[in-house]
């Protein structure tokens, strides 16, 4: 009897399977807090081995780059707009920890056409390769 699942292709599904990355969302009355815990398990999850991106909708003080003591120059909203590259958005904190601004395009969105939500999808779905977190 033939079993229909596993022929031939079946290993090669196997090889092209997509990676599926875990999303943990965090919130809180103080966004500062939220940044603080965001920065903490972001750092643990790499200091285990885990690729992490953590995508940040606040600015300044209340920003994931706070505690984590980094810059940011640009947004996930200039990326999707074609103003800079993906890769120039993200910024490489460690060598397992990417953040990616994203404070602009998130208070954007709620007025976006599709094809500008459509960008910023394709935007994110280009700064995750390879994360897990």
């Amino acid at each position: 009897m033939v079993d229909w699942h596993d022929d031939q292709a079946a290993g090669l599904r196997r090889l092209v399977k997509l990676q599926e990355r875990r999303v943990i969302a965090v919130t809180s009355a103080s966004p500062a807090d939220s940044a603080a815990v965001v920065a903490a398990a972001a750092l643990e999850l790499t200091a285990r081995g885990a690729r992490v991106l953590v995508i940040d909708e606040h600015e300044g003080a209340q920003s994931i780059a706070a505690p984590l003591q980094c810059a940011t120059r640009y947004d996930l909203l200039q990326a999707a707009r074609g103003d800079v590259s993906i890769s120039r958005a993200v910024v490489r904190v460690s060598n397992l920890l990417s953040l990616l601004p994203a404070a602009r395009a998130a208070s954007s969105l709620r007025e976006a056409d599709a094809g500008e939500r459509a960008a910023v999808a394709r935007c994110v779905e280009m700064a995750e390769q390879g994360a897990a977190f």
